[in-house]
């Protein structure tokens, strides 16, 4: 076996995994990475489009994958930190000193350590920290309720009781240590688990008329929805941002399940945590140049988003390469910095 196979193997059903969750999984990577370049495009509609059901879809995928543990739950929760958590603060630490170094613009008052604390759900200057905080969260709900073993009537409830309680917190701007999002964020991986219901259950034949009405109501409240960004707390009409990430979740889900296998979705899908903590540093690099030449909101600039994505998915290849084979924990291996701790 290859250097390569062995490092970004293809999933498959016989390691208890599906080829389209990694394609769901690498497409979520390549839309992050343009959501947080598009800002100073020209292309409003799709940076509207994508933000409409990137972060619900991611855990969804997170929700189709789970399984009951009999660990128990403070081993549990250690083992969620060691994977989430730590690579996160890590990341997070990491490009807030590179900001102080190059760009010398951090301020460490009262406001950075609340920020720093996930105090108002939005952590500073590494975006991507509030989503594996909130997944942390998350996990450590399933678990306390015990999601695995809840039939499907259940789990809809649940979930549908997490999205009007996540309705009562946005009217009332509750947002603290990002409580809003959670149950937004819950209620998505709760349908991810009822979706893997459906596909394991149903006949394949039905998958295409779902799809088909999924898309259709995507559009529909996806483009009536204004731009909406869940680490800023904009969540224009709540409903329609439901509704969209529902079925813009559910689109894009079955659009994964008829595409055949990729490497480079694998690729992307293996390393996930590293590139999704890390690519901010390259968002500021581009965003600086652009700014810096007056280039915002033009034809140039959108050509730079595009040569940029380009470059990144170039440049992580060697670098996700070099992260798990000398620094694995920051992409989420935790049984690497497991034993080291105990070494």
């Amino acid at each position: 076996m290859s250097n390569a196979t062995a490092e970004v193997p293809l999933t498959s059903t016989m390691q208890g995994y599906y080829h389209w969750v990694d394609i769901a999984k690498g497409l979520g990577v390549i839309l992050v990475l343009l959501g947080h370049m598009l800002y100073i495009t020209t292309f409003d509609t799709l940076n509207q489009v994508i933000y409409s059901f990137h972060v619900p879809m991611y855990f969804a995928l997170s929700g189709m994958l789970l399984k009951s543990s009999s660990k128990g739950f403070w081993q549990y929760t250690w083992e969620k930190a060691l994977r989430i958590l730590i690579p996160a603060y890590a990341l997070q630490i990491l490009l807030t000193g590179l900001r102080v170094v190059i760009w010398r613009d951090v301020a460490f008052d009262t406001e950075f350590w609340l920020k720093l604390a996930y105090w108002d759900g939005a952590p500073k200057w590494n975006e991507p920290t509030w989503f594996f905080i909130c997944m942390f969260g998350v996990c450590l709900l399933q678990k306390i309720i015990h999601l695995p073993e809840m039939s499907m009537d259940w789990r809809i409830a649940v979930m549908l009781m997490s999205i009007v309680l996540g309705y009562v917190f946005v009217t009332y701007e509750l947002h603290y240590f990002g409580a809003a999002n959670f149950l937004i964020c819950f209620s998505s991986f709760i349908l991810g688990s009822v979706l893997m219901h459906i596909i394991q259950t149903y006949p394949r034949q039905y998958f295409k008329w779902i799809l088909l009405g999924a898309l259709l109501v995507w559009g529909v409240t996806a483009f009536r929805n204004p731009k909406i960004s869940l680490f800023y707390h904009v969540y224009a009409d709540y409903w329609l941002l439901i509704i969209a990430a529902v079925a813009g979740t559910i689109a894009s889900i079955l659009l994964s399940y008829f595409t055949p296998a990729s490497r480079i979705c694998t690729f992307l899908s293996y390393n996930t945590v590293f590139i999704m903590l890390s690519h901010y540093f390259f968002v500021w690099i581009y965003k600086s140049i652009i700014l810096r030449c007056h280039l915002e909101k033009t034809e140039d600039a959108n050509c730079w988003c595009l040569v940029t994505l380009v470059v990144m998915l170039a440049l992580y290849y060697p670098l996700c390469r070099a992260i798990n084979r000398w620094c694995p924990f920051l992409n989420g291996r935790a049984k690497a910095l497991k034993s080291s701790l105990v070494s």
